[in-house]
């Protein structure tokens, strides 16, 4: 219900102020992250069913980050052997994990910035993903 009034007033006043602009981004930006934390707790809540089978951990890094976009002030390397075996794992549920991790990573890397008229988030980093064989 929040979304949609959000999403009425940004049709009706497309010639607001960049004030009412900002805040209306921000309760929309708030709004999918609690509707996002609500369906983790459900997912978590009910019963999974888990298809394992034999998968690419650097497949599964490279899907997960074309699900999960990293913003352009993040810079990404990753540290994954070519020669890796592969794991028996879900990859739908290993590739949500993942995505957990890599948009907790990014929201870490996420810096207030106080200004005389307004809070910014500047946003930069490196994100390294790493995986190795366990000798």
């Amino acid at each position: 219900m929040i979304s949609n009034s959000v999403y009425y007033l940004k049709m009706v006043q497309p010639e607001a102020n960049e004030k009412i602009k900002k805040y209306l981004d921000l309760i929309e930006q708030e709004v999918n992250k609690r509707a996002r934390i609500v369906g983790d707790l459900l997912d978590y809540a009910r019963a999974i069913s888990t298809d394992p089978k034999p998968v690419s951990v650097l497949e599964l890094v490279e899907h997960t980050l074309s699900r999960f976009p990293v913003p352009a002030s993040i810079q990404v390397s990753l540290k994954i052997p070519s020669d890796l075996p592969q794991v028996y794992a879900d990859p739908l549920h290993v590739e949500q994990v993942l995505g957990n991790l890599i948009t907790n990573a990014c929201q870490a890397m996420s810096t207030p910035t106080l200004k005389a008229s307004s809070t910014t988030l500047e946003k930069g980093g490196k994100l390294t993903i790493t995986a190795r064989q366990k000798s």
